[in-house]
């Protein structure tokens, strides 16, 4: 038997976090997530682990539970560690607010008291600090490819000194603009062999969940967590990594974005742009990516892109009229209670198939989602109607034409720039 765990996510301690991050709200939405393990977040700020605290512990599992007491938490925080010109993140998983006690007692006086603290130590320090604690800790690199906050993204390159591959965390976190594959084609790190792990970052509470990790390793406990990670019994269900705000480079101020043919300097002011992750894949030249079998785009989104109208009121809808929890319903079950011809259905497939468009996220930009098959059947209908009217309808033919080739090829990229093509008409009005 599996479950789901997302074990990265934000208190509203932590800066731009939602107000409504509260655990009720978190449990609420695990709930129809069908999340069984949620990280706390912020455990070291004293306020939220004040209500950390209040929490009680399940007997079988040792786990905290809240109110409704079937979804389980463990204690975590997410860590920056500040050294020279680097500022890299850290997640820390912890057994018990004992141990969380522990070690933040032994970095006291290094860290603030913030939602994240800030620790002026190299990665490896921390590391150290935490030694005596590592069967009861689990250390993972969050968001590995962030341009500014991850261990081997553009702003860091801690990978130059070899120290990844040094250190050693217990897991690396792929992070919502890359997933396994990407890091897995990375040089060096295709050889150590540790634990990959998905969470959603979140912030608020429509991001819970948008990543997670489906564990294996018997019900929820620390120990099937723990084992699951260090023995890599786990799987990921990820976000469509050009859908993340940082797969693609460029400069938001200005609305550029590019793919790896990109430049270092914005075209438009002439200022450094940042650099993504696709881009960073291809300066330390790691294995081409290959696409993963599922990916999961949260239900509301899908139900936007649809065109249904009242979002709220068709997911409850939605949930209520399927016997499964929303990432079962997304990756794995039939569309129990959806009438046939429900555009729903139609985005849901096309997410599962890799057939969804995505314009890739850029610079603190999230991608947006396209309908590729509507805009196919817009392009063909249109094309039959200059048929029939005797009117060039080539132009059209060859839009709808490469609309196909995007969806066969199971990438999901479509530029800005390609996608404004593909919308244009082109030709004249039907007579």
């Amino acid at each position: 038997m599996s479950y789901y765990a997302d074990l990265h996510i934000h208190s509203p301690y932590t800066e731009g976090a939602s107000p409504l991050m509260s655990f009720r709200t978190i449990e609420q939405v695990a709930l129809k997530k069908g999340i069984a393990v949620m990280g706390t977040g912020d455990c070291f700020h004293p306020v939220w682990a004040e209500r950390i605290e209040d929490m009680e512990e399940d007997l079988d599992s040792g786990l905290l539970v809240y109110k409704d007491k079937r979804v389980q938490f463990l204690p975590t925080v997410e860590v920056s560690c500040i050294f020279g010109k680097k500022r890299i993140h850290v997640l820390l998983i912890f057994k018990n607010m004992r141990i969380a006690w522990r070690v933040q007692k032994k970095l006291k006086g290094n860290a603030d008291p913030g939602g994240r603290p800030a620790l002026y130590m190299t990665v490896s320090q921390l590391m150290d600090e935490v030694k005596g604690d590592f069967e009861e800790t689990i250390v993972v690199f969050a968001h590995l490819l962030h341009p500014q906050f991850g261990a081997m993204g553009h702003g860091n390159r801690y990978d130059e000194t070899g120290e990844v591959s040094e250190i050693l965390p217990d897991a690396i976190e792929t992070g919502i603009s890359a997933d396994v594959g990407m890091i897995r084609g990375m040089k060096g790190l295709d050889k150590i062999g540790m634990g990959l792990v998905s969470f959603s970052d979140a912030y608020s509470p429509e991001s819970i969940g948008r990543e997670v990790t489906e564990f294996y390793q018997g019900g929820p406990s620390w120990e099937s967590i723990r084992n699951g990670i260090i023995k890599r019994q786990i799987d990921t269900i990820e976000y469509p990594p050009p859908l993340g705000k940082f797969f693609y480079s460029g400069h938001r101020k200005c609305g550029y974005s590019t793919g790896v043919e990109g430049v270092a300097l914005c075209p438009v002011c002439r200022k450094r742009i940042t650099m993504g992750v696709e881009q960073r894949l291809s300066d330390l030249e790691a294995a081409p990516w290959a696409l993963k079998e599922r990916y999961m785009v949260p239900l509301k989104k899908l139900i936007e892109l649809s065109g249904l109208e009242d979002v709220e009121l068709v997911y409850e809808d939605v949930l209520k009229k399927s016997p499964y929890q929303e990432i079962d319903l997304l990756i794995n079950s039939s569309y129990c209670g959806m009438k046939v011809g429900n555009p729903l259905i139609d985005v849901m497939e096309q997410v599962r198939s890799r057939q969804i468009g995505i314009i890739p996220g850029y610079d603190g930009q999230e991608g947006k989602l396209v309908d590729m098959r509507k805009l196919l059947n817009e392009k063909m209908e249109r094309a039959n109607l200059l048929f029939e009217s005797d009117v060039d309808h080539t132009a059209l033919w060859k839009k709808a034409e490469r609309i196909q080739e995007l969806m066969m090829s199971g990438n999901m990229t479509v530029t800005k720039a390609e996608h404004e093509e593909l919308l244009s008409r082109g030709v004249p009005e039907p007579l």
